[in-house]
């Protein structure tokens, strides 16, 4: 408020934001630890998946086999397992459908 020119009060308001500023700064350590998480799984267990992948359809093509129909099924559900934990992480997205997975079993059936 100004009286004969000059400041007799002065109104303000604060806000002390250093809890907002440390919230901000775990969620972005924690996106950074996702993408990290993303990045492992899309070398890691990709890398191997796409080899296997590719030598069942390479024995596939030399021969027939009851077993590699089982094969394969199995590891495009490991792929779609994979697309999903990568989506998962890397958007957020929830996932519509889940079911329980016993890897043991799985790799049983390759």
């Amino acid at each position: 408020m100004l009286t004969d020119g000059h400041v007799t009060r002065l109104v303000g308001i604060t806000r002390n934001l250093t809890d907002r500023v440390e919230r901000e700064r775990q969620l972005r350590r924690q996106k950074e630890l996702i993408d990290e998480f993303a990045s492992v799984i899309s070398h890691d267990l990709r890398n191997p998946l796409n080899v296997a992948q590719a030598r069942a359809t390479l024995l596939d093509e030399q021969r027939e086999s009851e077993h590699l129909g089982p094969l394969v099924q199995a590891l495009d559900r490991m792929e779609a397992i994979v697309m999903d934990t990568l989506t998962l992480a890397r958007q957020g997205e929830t996932v519509d459908e889940t079911e329980t997975v016993s890897l043991t079993d799985l790799v049983g059936k390759c």
